[in-house]
């Protein structure tokens, strides 16, 4: 199963492609074609995957201080394997773009394009800004969007409100756009307090200062 996770910078997309993958287990691929954002890279937790039997697809230069937008080649292999793969990509037209060059074997193999929706973060935080987003990811990508996250949140400050905050603006998106509202992120002590279907996560990545 082939699993695409996007999402505006610091809407938390990388933190649910980890969990995704660590729910999957032992098999599982982590391919970050996140050509964007240098901070947050799933190579830096290689290790800890690693360790539960899940690789990790990256650029050799991710988590470097040489940071070379260039997609991993070995991330045409994802698409070969029985067990899920779960793409990490930026959510911009870069990292449309870089989506967007795995077109044919997304459309081949099947794929499930989580957005991924930080309302508390600029160019995010209402409907008509998110479908804006959206459309564009998609057409750059010539992916479609399949069901959108919310993941608002303010970091180690999220509260149960805050994650709540994002559950109407979500769902107005869906409702303009048709797609699917899949589920809110929280941390497991927010978690029972939030609105509607939600899945708990660990946090595991930090800021490198």
């Amino acid at each position: 199963m082939i699993k695409i996770v996007t999402g505006h910078f610091g809407s938390g997309k990388t933190e649910l492609a980890l969990n995704m993958a660590l729910e999957a287990g032992k098999g599982c691929a982590v391919v970050d074609i996140d050509i964007v954002n240098p901070y947050f890279r799933t190579n830096d937790v290689r290790d800890m995957l690693a360790a539960k039997g899940i690789d990790v697809i990256a650029s050799r230069y991710a988590s470097s201080n040489v940071d070379i937008p260039i997609v991993p080649a070995e991330a045409l292999s994802a698409f070969e394997r029985k067990s899920t793969a779960i793409f990490d990509v930026g959510g911009d037209a870069d990292g449309a773009a870089a989506l967007g060059r795995f077109h044919e074997a997304f459309c081949t193999s099947g794929y499930e394009m989580l957005f991924v929706v930080n309302t508390r973060r600029p160019l995010t935080r209402n409907a008509d800004e998110i479908i804006e987003y959206m459309r564009e990811i998609e057409a750059v990508s010539r992916l479609e969007v399949t069901g959108v996250v919310n993941s608002t949140n303010l970091g180690d400050e999220t509260t149960a409100a805050i994650v709540n905050e994002g559950v109407p603006i979500c769902m107005n998106v869906c409702e303009k756009t048709g797609k699917k509202f899949m589920f809110s992120t929280a941390a497991p002590h927010v978690a029972k307090d939030v609105e509607g279907s939600v899945k708990m996560i660990e946090r595991y990545m930090t800021l490198p200062y």
